[in-house]
């Protein structure tokens, strides 16, 4: 008795379009060139519309080799989202002395970084401590080690960081707040409209042999 499985009625997986167009992403020119017509036909799309999505799809890689920061691929699996930020406050506690709600408050802010996108109001998270060398740095290293998008601005322009800010909406990590705030009003300014969605500073940009306002917004956590 053949106890055998018969391949040809089993169901393979089908890809969806943004699988598809990362596995032809990856092809060198010349392969993709030959299996194109092919893929775009199963696909029941043009060939110009698979090239511009391929096209699409390698640039952006490419601009993210060039970012500041990694981007991170969301996980695969559904996650318990009560589970995660347990864990997350279990790491920070591995390696900053603080309470257990200082802690959770800390994962909280990690969670919502990754939210940026889609709020209204981003708190600020001001660490501080009764005495120096009390782990304040190293608290905002594991911070940015979980947040998204983390960017630090310790050395960066207050322009450079409102640019960066409408390009990027990144997570602003500030060490020495207190001296690199000094005599900066610029940065102030633009701290203190960072946490609402509405937040914006109105700089001149050249245009030609002319300047034009241009509003840059500075929401982001």
């Amino acid at each position: 008795m053949d106890n055998g499985v018969d391949l040809s009625q089993v169901e393979t997986p089908q890809q969806s379009d943004e699988e598809i167009i990362k596995d032809l992403a990856a092809l060198k020119p010349l392969e993709y060139d030959r299996i194109r017509a092919e893929k775009a036909k199963e696909m029941k799309v043009q060939l110009k519309t698979l090239d511009a999505q391929v096209t699409a799809y390698r640039e952006s890689k490419q601009e993210a080799k060039r970012l500041p920061f990694d981007e991170v691929e969301p996980y695969h699996e559904p996650i318990d989202p009560a589970r995660l930020l347990d864990e997350i406050s279990a790491t920070i506690r591995q390696f900053i002395v603080l309470d257990t709600e200082q802690a959770n408050t800390a994962a909280l802010w990690v969670a919502l970084s990754w939210f940026i996108n889609v709020l209204e109001i981003s708190p600020l998270a001001i660490i501080n401590a009764p005495e120096k060398s009390c782990g304040k740095t190293l608290f905002l290293t594991v911070l940015g080690r979980m947040a998204y998008r983390p960017l630090k601005a310790s050395n960066a322009s207050p322009s450079a960081l409102f640019r960066a800010v409408d390009l990027w909406k990144p997570t602003i990590l500030i060490d020495e707040a207190d001296t690199f705030f000094k005599d900066n009003a610029e940065l102030h300014g633009m701290v203190n409209a960072g946490y609402s969605r509405d937040g914006f500073v109105l700089r001149s940009e050249a245009i030609g042999d002319s300047y034009e306002p241009k509003a840059f917004t500075v929401f982001s956590a």
